[in-house]
């Protein structure tokens, strides 16, 4: 954590001279400043996962005055919304293929809120081929207090084949599937008896539901899905998850589960 604590303190130093440069020519003013990240930190659990701690990224934004300022907020927002967010800013309306919603009357205070949930997904990391086209599909929605998850495939693995220590290699501290290597996921492996829920949760499989209350669980360590007195929220979620996926056409469900491997396959 410190290693990585020290390369987000570097990209500071970086992000300050830039700022800095253009304050220096009198352009801060005039300079809309957009810091966000691709996915979240490269540690087991997180990048790539649909887990607050692969999906959730840093976002700062600043426009000189015509912010909000100073303002912290733990509002929901999707990248995807910063497409017609940034036409808006130009003076120029979206157009009607944009699935994104403009953060414009948020960011300068016309709107008291911008999102109720955001829907997102992963399908593969990277361009690698597991064996047997072995992705770990995944759709999630997000509310300000609950994460739904469905795995359209809970009988593969999240990372990838293992056989010995680790797939495709057996040095656990090497990057390997879809999790990078370091300290933490060389701690895994190595101690994977003393901390079974943790190391199955992460490396070998997962249920076809996941349900986390983020407010009580922020780390989403404990699935409520089978929890009866949580089957009401469960159903609702995933309904409002299966009528966004059939709205958008998402391939997983208009294509019978089946699409991206018969792309692969050549199907």
């Amino acid at each position: 954590m410190l290693d990585y604590a020290n390369e987000i303190e570097w990209f500071d130093q970086h992000m300050m001279r830039m700022i800095d440069k253009l304050k220096e020519i009198g352009e801060f003013q005039n300079t809309l400043i957009v810091v966000t990240s691709d996915n979240g930190m490269a540690f087991p659990g997180a990048k790539p996962n649909v887990y607050d701690a692969g999906a959730r990224v840093p976002l700062a934004v600043s426009w000189g005055d015509k912010l909000k300022q100073e303002h912290k907020s733990d509002e929901l927002v999707s990248l995807m919304d910063w497409a017609p967010t940034f036409l808006e800013m130009a003076g120029i309306k979206a157009t009607y293929q944009m699935t994104g919603k403009s953060m414009l009357p948020y960011l300068t205070g016309a709107a008291k809120s911008h999102r109720d949930y955001v829907v997102y997904g992963l399908e593969r990391h990277g361009g690698a081929k597991r064996p047997g086209s072995m992705d770990f599909p995944a759709r999630a929605i997000r509310t300000s207090q609950f994460l739904y998850i469905k795995n359209f495939h809970p009988d593969h693995p999240p990372l990838g084949e293992l056989s010995g220590p680790v797939w495709p290699s057996d040095d656990p501290t090497g990057g390997s599937g879809w999790s990078d290597g370091g300290p933490t996921k060389t701690f895994f492996f190595n101690h994977k008896a003393e901390y079974p829920e943790l190391f199955q949760k992460t490396f070998v499989c997962r249920p076809q539901e996941e349900l986390y209350d983020i407010r009580s669980d922020p780390w989403q360590l404990y699935n409520l899905a089978d929890n009866k007195e949580m089957s009401t929220i469960k159903r609702e979620l995933e309904q409002m998850l299966m009528e966004e996926l059939e709205r958008t056409d998402d391939p997983r469900i208009i294509e019978g589960n089946r699409y991206f491997e018969d792309l692969v396959n050549g199907d």
